[in-house]
């Protein structure tokens, strides 16, 4: 029987003893009663009178009883906390927003609001091996740029002309950079005065895409992109940004159109004609024969390029002329290759902005709004530069989508929880507790750095924190109705609060626990994004469950208070009642009817019943072996094919794909690198230091991306012993003969100079000992007189000389660098040096290697993984092996191209490592507060399948690769299954998950709507991905928390039983359906069905005794109704949880009771 039936049952017997009792009293007054026997009226009478008194002694004595009862019950926290919020509702809840509202008010106001300068900042790799390494680089890097604890010789800082020298030859000038200067010899246009003949760098690009790359000289595709470009100069924004001429005319921009316009001598390209392109295009592929065999990205100085069989490249196709100006700025690479053009490129004569530009976004609004006439050309993409100011605009205008979300969730909320003032605690709290969650991370735990991927907490707290609300509301209301009989009682609000709090503090606090350590297991990353977004999560989870939790419960009885008041105010007699009133009443009287006696996944399942009555098990075995093979399918996708590819790019994307300003970057731009190169042609070849003096540690705070602390000095290096300079030029003799050494780059002018400094000291030391002009200067011991190795003392005076003449060397020849030995710093008071000691002033510091390798940086990871373990064998062999002298001992190696293979390699090492250590703690959080081994197993297998699912749906319909944000979304995705800790807590308590179906449900339909709105609508990438995140995990997640988890505790269930039985039971496929649906109401509904037909049996046959047939009836049908539940929790059979020893006995006891009764009531008909 439900509580619903218990309560009514309890009612109308309570009506009927009543009214029992007043015929009673109206007898006794005088009247003779009516019925034939006289005698049996009167012992009817009797029971019926002292069950009355019975029940009127109870209800005086209830209030006090029931105090005492339920502080024996529940735990002495839970009940005072019951006790102030059902007795303190209005306090508890002001005290709890005054609290939360003031310390936000108090972090927004000291620290303000978030700032995202640098939206790349922080996707970079601390205290990993390879980072505290390329931190030291950067860091002596800096050092030799500021002189201020080391230079490159003794008493540079002290020189104040090195000084100069030194800062004017750190950068080029344009004298030096060809690549920048304006060519004379260059055509312009229509010879307009202050117009650019040769297009910067830093203009604005535009670029269209062909439908059919092989027409893009078709006269209908240069037509409409000259009609493409009349349409954008036409617009009243680019007349405002464009530069202009001396008569204040727009200059002309430099595309496919206008360059053969020139070539053919037309100052329109309206006025061209099919002729005159198609001559144009013949005398570029005459031109690109001689492009094939050249790299024509260079300046050609000699006047021959592309020599092809003897031959002379024409005046036509030199650099600077508009043939090869068109070939290398409208065309992409593969127009080269095939004589396809995917993209053309139009470059604009206005400046890319890198701040806010109100002009500049009105034209980009206006450019994406061009419609061409025919369908051949469209826009592909545009660089109007400000790319971090669109990002960070869109950043915080796309929260609106989170807004518009969040006023749906509401409405789900209020339809559910029935109470509009409910949803708005609800809704204010959780935005109050980000607030909370700020203050704690940039006051008390005073994290410096606050990166943009935090934004996505809004979104999370939003999307899942509404859940506590739901499940708190859900619960409130099946309390009220089972405690309706207490509804004037005093105690009334207290014993349904104390019963909520005991039913959801801990589903609520264990699936916190779990979500918030999902979270904080991201702070084993060495990633600083990843780190800091860890920190500020779980801060807002745990702050969102604590104000939560002491608002939503006050929250409640306010609202039913507040509407029982304003209830009482209207008129009680319903003729008095206006018809609006009337109307009113009679729709929430509808409404809580409709809530009383709707439960959607009850009726659901009934129907399913009705349709599928003799293949119910079949059909949960049907939908069981469907989520296995789609786990199966998941596990191959995720761990063998395609798996999670790791990213190809360095840099990190911003905005959407389809976005125009990201995709000219991901897509348009590179067709126009290069022309064509390869990866190994375009990329850098990789350079390695091998430095001693130093040592490879990170002293800055690693949660701030602008800190890279101080260096640390080697105090054991020294290189003055002859055996260390032996040792160190052995070395740079084995680094030559190294497969990655690269002969050429290493001999170049200039280079040789500091790659091996020893091997020049050395020819350095062979100089004359006196000056060749002063006799009576000496250079000695710095001169021949000393051989190789040298002494300590010659070593020691004569490596500063070498080093001095060397850096002053001209800047045409040799370039400052790391490389060679460094000194610490001497000033006018050598006693006051900075960040040295007293002996060490004007030492040797440091002593560094330079080796260029022949091996280009690419993005791929099997590439850089291979040069970094070829650089590590040679390390470990050679420079870390037992023959290493004295002091220099530890030296290590580093190239500033490893920075992203680190990044790589921590997305592949952290991210398992998180996964594990949340799933770890998941399973501790479950195991403490569950109390069954089996349940915390079945729990986190099932969390398993759920996050290896999820991963494959967003590999393969999504395309995600192993990024940070997906790394990020794999770990928390453990802690965000908060539907399967719900259901195992549920099957914990009541062998079923039929009862937490419908909250649930409700939570995962308000996150799929939050990850819908932001999937669809944000222009924001990261916003996209936790939207598609949102919508798969929290689909998948409830699917497989119902139809997956059950028969899996089962299963485990079947197993014990087993165990316990010592033998194997008959297997039944019932066993896929247990814990689905409430088999404890099917066996309830059936034992009543039997004892009413027992019951109207014999009434019928023994009908002049219903007095007593009434009063053993009422007092045993109670306690047989206590003893059939009772006993049927006490089952063990397959689909029943096992029970403990005691339990058992105390099963059996009722049951020989049940046994009992039922004898005593039929022996009573009879």
């Amino acid at each position: 029987m439900s509580d619903d039936d218990e309560n009514k049952h309890g009612k109308n017997n309570n009506a009927s003893f009543t009214d029992q009792c007043d015929s009673f009293d109206h007898d006794a007054s005088g009247e003779t009663p009516k019925s034939g026997n006289s005698i049996v009226a009167f012992l009817q009478n009797c029971v019926c009178c002292i069950k009355c008194q019975c029940c009127r002694s109870s209800e005086s004595s209830q209030d006090e009883s029931g105090s005492e009862n339920l502080h024996k019950k529940y735990n002495p926290i839970l009940r005072g906390l019951a006790i102030a919020f059902s007795r303190r509702p209005l306090v508890v809840l002001l005290t709890t927003i005054i609290f939360a509202f003031t310390i936000t008010w108090v972090g927004l106001s000291e620290y303000g609001l978030p700032e995202f300068d640098d939206p790349y900042l922080g996707f970079e790799t601390r205290t990993t091996s390879i980072s505290n390494r390329i931190i030291t680089l950067r860091n002596l890097k800096n050092e030799i740029n500021q002189l201020q604890v080391l230079e490159n010789y003794p008493g540079e800082k002290l020189s104040g002309r090195e000084w100069r020298r030194k800062r004017s030859a750190g950068g080029s000038s344009e004298a030096e950079n060809p690549e920048i200067q304006d060519n004379d010899d260059d055509f312009d246009f229509n010879n307009r005065d202050l117009c650019t003949s040769f297009p910067l760098e830093d203009y604005s690009r535009v670029a269209l895409e062909l439908k059919d790359p092989s027409n893009v000289f078709d006269y209908e595709t240069v037509m409409l992109i000259c009609f493409f470009q009349k349409k954008l100069e036409d617009l009243p924004s680019y007349g405002m940004l464009c530069e202009k001429d001396a008569g204040y005319e727009c200059c002309p921009g430099w595309s496919l159109p206008n360059y053969i316009a020139h070539y053919q001598n037309k100052s329109d390209c309206a006025q061209l004609q099919k002729s005159d392109i198609l001559a144009f295009k013949n005398d570029l592929h005459i031109c690109q024969t001689f492009y094939k065999n050249e790299t024509h990205h260079k300046i050609i100085d000699s006047g021959e390029c592309g020599r092809k069989e003897g031959g002379i490249c024409p005046p036509m196709c030199l650099d600077g002329s508009v043939l090869h100006s068109a070939y290398v700025f409208t065309l992409d690479n593969r127009f080269l290759l095939n004589n396809e053009s995917r993209f053309s490129m139009i470059i604009l004569p206005i400046a890319k902005s890198s701040s806010d530009n109100v002009g500049m976004e009105f034209l980009q609004e206006d450019l994406a709004e061009i419609i061409l006439p025919k369908d051949y050309v469209f826009l592909a993409g545009f660089d109007f530069g400000g790319k971090d100011n669109t990002f960070r605009t869109y950043l915080v205008s796309d929260l609106q989508y989170v807004i518009t979300a969040s006023i749906l969730i509401f409405f789900v909320v209020c339809f559910y929880v029935r109470s509009v003032f409910v949803a708005i605690i609800s809704f204010g709290i959780l935005t109050l507790s980000l607030g909370n969650a700020y203050f704690i991370y940039t006051a008390i735990l005073q994290v410096p750095y606050f990166p943009f991927m935090n934004m996505l907490v809004t979104i999370i707290v939003m999307g899942i924190g509404t859940d506590g609300t739901l499940i708190i509301g859900s619960q409130w209301y099946r309390l009220k109705i089972k405690h309706v009989t207490q509804r004037e009682s005093k105690l009334f609000w207290e014993i349904i609060m104390t019963e909520l709090l005991a039913e959801t503090t801990a589903p609520l606090f264990i699936t916190t626990c779990t979500t918030a350590a999902a979270f904080f297991a991201s702070l084993t990353s060495s990633i600083t994004t990843i780190r800091c977004f860890s920190i500020f999560a779980g801060t807002a989870t745990i702050m969102g469950f604590i104000l939560l939790y002491f608002s939503v419960p006050p929250a409640l009885i306010l609202s039913d208070l507040v509407y029982d008041y304003l209830k009482s105010l209207l008129p009680q007699e319903s003729e008095d009642k206006g018809k609006f009133c009337l109307k009113l009443e009679q729709l929430h009287e509808q409404i809580n009817d409709l809530w009383i006696t709707l439960n959607i996944f009850k009726k659901l399942y009934s129907y399913c019943k009705r349709v599928v009555k003799s293949h119910r098990a079949k059909c949960w075995l049907t939908v069981f072996l469907i989520l296995v093979a789609t786990l199966m399918w998941s596990v191959f996708v995720v761990f063998i094919d395609p798996k999670f590819q790791l990213p190809n790019t360095e840099q990190f994307q911003l905005l959407s794909s389809n976005h125009p300003i990201e995709r000219f970057d991901r897509v348009v731009e590179p067709e126009f690198t290069m022309a064509g190169l390869s990866e190994e042609e375009l990329g850098d070849k990789m350079t390695v230091y091998f430095i001693w003096g130093l040592q490879s540690t990170d002293t800055g705070n690693t949660l701030d991306p602008t800190d890279n602390g101080v260096m640390v000095f080697d105090d054991q290096f020294t290189l003055d012993n002859p055996a260390n300079q032996k040792w160190m030029r052995r070395l740079c003799g084995k680094l030559k003969k190294q497969p990655f050494y690269d002969d050429v780059a290493n001999s170049m002018v200039g280079a040789h100079y500091d790659s091996c400094f020893l091997e020049t000291m050395i020819k350095w030391m062979k100089r004359d000992c006196e000056h060749i002009f002063f006799k009576n200067v000496s250079y000695a011991p710095c001169c021949k007189v000393s051989k190789f190795p040298y002494e300590s003392d010659v070593f020691s005076k004569c490596v500063g000389h070498a080093s001095r003449d060397m850096h002053r060397t001209p800047s045409s020849y040799f370039r400052s660098d790391i490389a060679g030995p460094k000194f610490f710093v001497l000033t006018d008071n050598v006693n006051k040096t900075n960040g040295t000691r007293d002996n060490e002033v004007g030492k040797l510091a440091t002593f560094s290697l330079r080796v260029k390798t022949n091996i280009s940086f690419s993005l791929a990871y099997e590439k850089m993984d291979k040069f970094y373990k070829e650089i590590e064998i040679f390390f470990n062999e050679h420079v870390q092996s037992e023959k290493v002298p004295v002091g220099l001992e530890n030296g290590f190696f580093v190239s500033a191209h490893l920075d992203f293979y680190d990044l790589q390699t921590s997305l592949l090492s952290d991210t398992c490592q998180s996964v594990l250590l949340s799933a770890v703690l998941c399973f501790l959080c479950l195991w403490i507060f569950v109390r069954q081994l089996r349940i915390a197993i079945g729990a986190v297998l099932c969390i398993f399948a759920i996050v290896i699912v999820s991963s494959a749906i967003l590999i393969t319909a999504f395309n995600w690769k192993l990024g940070v944000f997906e790394s990020i979304a794999v770990t928390v995705a453990i802690g965000l299954s908060d539907f399967t800790a719900h259901n195992s807590i549920e099957f914990s308590k009541r062998q079923s998950v039929a009862e937490m179906t419908s909250p649930t449900f409700f939570a995962a339909v308000t996150t799929i709507i939050m990850g819908l709105f932001m999937l669809t609508c944000s222009n924001v990438l990261v916003y996209q991905q936790i939207g598609a995140f949102f919508f798969v995990l929290i689909l998948v997640s409830w699917t497989y928390s119902v139809f997956f988890l059950s028969p899996i505790l089962a299963f485990f269930d079947y197993i014990l039983t087993a165990i316990r039985l010592k033998r194997v039971p008959k297997p039944s496929v019932s066993i896929f359906a247990a814990g689905v649906s409430n088999s404890v109401s099917q066996t309830q509904d059936q034992n009543e069905e039997q004892d009413s037909t027992v019951y109207s049996n014999t009434l019928v046959t023994r009908g002049r005794r219903k007095g007593a047939l009434h009063k053993n009836r009422a007092i045993s049908e109670p306690a047989m109704h206590n003893a059939r539940n009772s006993v049927h929790f006490g089952r063990s059979d397959s689909t029943d949880l096992v029970e403990s020893p005691v339990r058992g006995a105390r099963s059996q006891n009722l049951m020989e009771q049940w046994k009992l009764l039922k004898k005593l009531g039929t022996e009573t008909a009879v």
